[in-house]
């Protein structure tokens, strides 16, 4: 091998080593790029997803099977009688309503799904975008992918009817919209039969610890929607509504039919 060759030799080694460390820093930079942007790629893509998959599920619920949900869990209320709802789980693990059980969360399973046994309704606020299923009972597993009710035997357009929801990272998940609710914004709660229109009366924020905003109020038709202020739950935000009206659902503007029926 002459020495022009050698030299060539050489020069093609060092061109392919160059490449070789470029690849590798290439490679390496991709890797904390996906490992940094992944938490992001979760919270507010993945997660949301997988959330509205499992709202989406409960559009083929009809009002048959919300009435009879509601019957069998007002059936297996009664049977408990004087029990302890807050300890309710080893009879009925869907129908506790202990707040103290529920643990704050930033993130849910992309697997997540609504238990179909425990859909009541739909609760739709369109000046916030909210459109979500309401569960029975206020349990992690129905607060991962919707709201809860707060108390048993609550009735639609009767009382205080309470809903708790989680406050998740991403602007528009779970409850997250009713952080941003203000007064006069209209609310609809829906068992798919009627529509119970509210309209917001007040926003607060509360200490974790004020359990009394869930209470009835005599002589007045109420509800409560419940989140955390932040995703670190430190404090509440309430917003309170008062009973306009009820109606059939095929009564009810086609943007609110819409929300609720699909």
């Amino acid at each position: 091998m002459t020495i022009l060759e050698k030299q060539r030799e050489m020069y093609s080694y060092k061109k392919a080593k160059q490449r070789l460390v470029k690849i590798m820093f290439i490679c390496i930079m991709l890797l904390g790029l996906t490992i940094c942007l992944a938490p992001y790629t979760i919270e507010h893509y993945i997660m949301p997803h997988a959330i509205d998959k499992a709202n989406a599920s409960v559009n083929q619920l009809d009002a048959n099977k919300i009435e009879e949900n509601q019957k069998r869990i007002q059936e297996t209320l009664k049977n408990l009688g004087d029990a302890n709802y807050g300890e309710a789980t080893s009879y009925d693990k869907n129908l506790s309503y202990d707040a103290d059980t529920i643990r704050s969360v930033d993130r849910v399973p992309i697997d997540v799904k609504i238990n179909q046994d425990y859909v009541i309704g739909k609760l739709y606020v369109p000046n916030v975008e909210l459109n979500i299923a309401v569960l029975e009972g206020l349990t992690n597993q129905n607060l991962d992918v919707a709201s809860g009710t707060m108390k048993p035997n609550q009735k639609m357009g009767e009382g205080n009817f309470a809903i708790a929801g989680h406050h998740m990272i991403d602007y528009n998940s779970l409850f997250t919209p009713v952080s941003r609710m203000k007064e006069y914004d209209e609310i609809y709660l829906s068992d798919k039969r009627y529509v119970y229109e509210y309209v917001t009366t007040k926003v607060s924020v509360v200490s974790e610890n004020n359990g009394n905003v869930v209470d009835d109020v005599p002589g007045e038709n109420l509800i409560t929607l419940v989140t955390c202020s932040n995703p670190k739950g430190t404090e509440r935000v309430v917003v309170r509504g008062k009973l306009l009206k009820k109606y059939k659902v095929t009564d009810a503007s086609e943007d609110v039919k819409n929300a609720i029926l699909n």
